[in-house]
């Protein structure tokens, strides 16, 4: 049986409880090094995403945002402030 589940990417760890909380109900995706990170390792996960969870650290440009296509229907920052 298929998973049906959306499935988010996680730039970075978050906390033990979030992440507990997001693998109930999404497939996660998680970039578990500095080189997943970069522009196309970057780009080639968010192409397979329905949401994306980066932090005030990570930079996602129009270069992967061009490569997401219809499937990518959030990018919620997980931090705090407005400005970024």
């Amino acid at each position: 049986m298929a998973d049906s589940r959306p499935t988010i990417v996680l730039t970075r760890p978050l906390t033990d409880d979030v992440e507990s909380r997001l693998q109930r109900q999404f497939n996660v995706l998680r970039c578990e090094n500095a080189a997943q990170r970069e522009a196309a390792a970057l780009a080639a996960m968010i192409a397979r995403a329905d949401a994306v969870c980066p932090t005030v650290a990570d930079r996602i440009g129009a270069a992967e945002l061009q490569q997401a296509g219809s499937r990518l229907r959030i990018i919620a920052n997980f931090g705090v402030g407005y400005d970024n």
